[in-house]
């Protein structure tokens, strides 16, 4: 093999390697979003005997996709929810 198409090869697998990396990013940041979803509304269809004012929210334990909900976030009905990891 001459240089030129080790050059080419390397710049194609790199391309691939990247867009790989881009792609399982982008994969992980939907799953946190629709964990989000998911837990906000088990949260929204549950009943208070008093409403509070906010809900909140404590994750324990290794978490994969809670970094969407530690962020803070608000249910349909516009109530926030406060989330800590313990």
């Amino acid at each position: 093999m001459d240089a030129w198409t080790v050059g080419t090869f390397l710049f194609l697998w790199t391309s691939v390697v990247c867009a790989q990396a881009d792609s399982n990013a982008a994969h992980a940041e939907l799953r946190a979003k629709a964990v989000t979803q998911v837990v906000l509304g088990i949260l929204s269809y549950a009943r208070w005997p008093v409403e509070p004012a906010q809900l909140r929210l404590c994750l324990v334990g290794p978490t994969e996709y809670a970094d969407d909900l530690l962020k803070g976030s608000t249910q349909s009905t516009g109530r926030p929810v406060v989330v800590r990891r313990l």
